[in-house]
């Protein structure tokens, strides 16, 4: 039967109380066993509307892994797909934006393979010794190495692009676009056929740091410059005051605004000068603050929100310091692991995601320095692996005996007994006492899809104020696709009561 209405059973809220407030601002959505104690091997990434994970164990002297395509919103495995007689001791690597695999010997020493996404082989790059970088496709391999790149074609032919010391590729932001190559002479944009499409050459003694790969193209510290570089060859000096940089610049804010420095601290509260310098005027700034102590930059949070610039620690630590170096707070994991090898991760632009690496928490701070969520993984499971998905508004972790989804409170998985509404069904909600018309809007009774955006629904309340209409979007809904109906505790009375609860009801399209 076709549900047409939502009840609300009362708008009637306790006098002086006001609506429980969840204490996180993340729950577990859905959790999916690893089977046979397997290892994480792919960290969870987004493939179009798809979440991609891999598992892997070693058997009889070779690895065998598991590749699976989950349902974002539920937890359900589409597709599962297994890759046998893998090497020992290999590093696996997805590829998203081309949709294969790669494994290689951790040694660099041996065959380089390439798989498809469902398992199958595609072709093999013989003697792949010293690979340091590798640009993967299903038809090709560009490959760096013995101050070389070559072009390994899947029949096995292989060319050589370019020839000069210290030759290393860096892989494009997005797909279909040129690489650059960086090297002891020449900054070299090149597509992966060997069509150069800008060069140009650069003095040997200096070496030069591949700061970022947007979408757009890449920041480059070089010859006391920091130069931006289109994938349409086109260069433009940023910066031309970066003469003392020693390690290359730490970020670039979003804004692509400022850019800064953080020099490499292996020591407990070291105190270290930060250089912070303005793209649009080249002014440095140069302050004194005590940083977290991290001893790889692989793992510490180094990047600016707005005018903060956030750092973190494998000691479980996050500073949090304006442009005019001034700290404004600093926060300290409360965890009593053994571990102490904390990974901090940027979620959003509004959180900040510490957590152990093989240890057991999962802390989320808002920008603020306020912890919002923590988890701890029971017994003797470590995280392997914590992944934000910025586009779902959601992350997940890996353990040893699950993969799980973590959302914004009160996200519901979708149920399999969904009310079935047509395209073009417009919701009527039943208020059992008269709203207040300014509080009936699009931001408290509103519409997602299954991707968490907010669909384009009118919303509107009838003449007596007891009843508010959500319509369909122009064009309807998308068949066999599921919604939320949204009702926030923002919908109000005349005399100002909330209601009591949110409300989120589920749906699902169908002919």
């Amino acid at each position: 039967m076709l549900l047409s209405a939502l009840i609300i059973s009362s708008l009637a809220m306790p006098s002086g109380a006001g609506a429980a407030e969840n204490d996180h601002a993340y729950e577990k959505l859905w959790e999916v066993p690893i089977e046979d104690e397997r290892a994480p091997l792919i960290e969870p990434e987004m493939k179009g509307d798809e979440l991609i994970f891999g598992t892997y164990e070693l058997v009889d002297g070779v690895y065998d892994a598991d590749v699976m395509t989950i349902d974002p919103g539920t937890g359900n495995i589409n597709e599962r797909n297994s890759i046998e007689g893998m090497d020992e001791s290999i590093d696996v690597n997805y590829h998203p934006k081309e949709s294969v695999l790669s494994s290689q010997p951790r040694n660099q020493r041996g065959d380089l393979q390439v798989h498809e996404m469902d398992g199958s082989h595609a072709f093999t790059v013989e003697g792949a010794n010293r690979i340091t970088n590798a640009y993967v496709t299903s038809d090709h391999v560009v490959r760096d190495g013995d101050d070389r790149v070559e072009l390994v074609h899947r029949n096995g032919e292989t060319e050589t692009l370019l020839e000069d010391e210290r030759a290393s590729v860096v892989k494009p932001g997005v797909a279909n676009k040129p690489m650059l190559i960086n090297s002891a002479n020449y900054l070299t944009l090149m597509y992966p056929d060997g069509d150069i499409l800008w060069q140009t050459e650069i003095n040997p003694v200096t070496s030069s740091f591949i700061l970022e790969a947007n979408s757009e193209g890449y920041y480059v510290h070089t010859q006391g410059e920091v130069w931006f570089i289109s994938y349409e060859g086109e260069k433009e000096v940023v910066l031309n005051k970066a003469e003392d940089l020693e390690r290359g610049l730490a970020s670039i804010n979003e804004q692509e605004t400022y850019a800064f420095e953080v020099p490499m601290v292996y020591e407990s509260e070291m105190n270290s000068e930060l250089n912070v310098y303005d793209l649009s005027t080249g002014e440095q700034q140069t302050f004194s603050v005590d940083l977290p102590s991290t001893s790889s930059t692989a793992y510490a949070l180094n990047t600016i929100v707005d005018e903060t610039i956030y750092n973190s620690g494998v000691g479980g630590e996050i500073a949090a310091v304006n442009m005019q170096g001034v700290e404004q707070w600093r926060v300290r994991s409360e965890s009593s692991s053994k571990f102490q090898s904390w990974s901090g991760t940027l979620f959003n632009n509004e959180y900040i995601i510490n957590h152990e690496r093989l240890g057991a928490t999962v802390e989320m701070y808002n920008l603020d320095g306020e912890k919002v969520f923590q988890y701890e993984s029971e017994g003797e499971n470590q995280l392997f692996i914590v992944s934000p998905l910025d586009e779902l508004d959601r992350f997940v972790a890996a353990t040893e005996d699950s993969l799980k989804m973590f959302a914004p409170a009160g996200t519901t998985v979708p149920d399999a007994d969904l009310p079935e509404v047509i395209k073009n069904h417009n919701w009527s909600i039943t208020l059992s006492a008269a709203a207040d018309e300014a509080s009936v809007t699009e931001e408290n009774v509103f519409i997602k899809d299954e991707a968490e955006n907010k669909v384009d629904a009118d919303v509107t309340l009838n003449e007596s104020g007891d009843e508010i209409e959500a319509a369909a979007p122009a064009g309807g809904y998308d068949t066999d696709e599921v919604y939320t109906l949204h009702i926030t505790e923002g919908v109000t009375s005349k005399d100002g009561t909330p209601l009591q609860d949110d409300t989120v009801h589920p749906f699902q399209i169908t002919e």
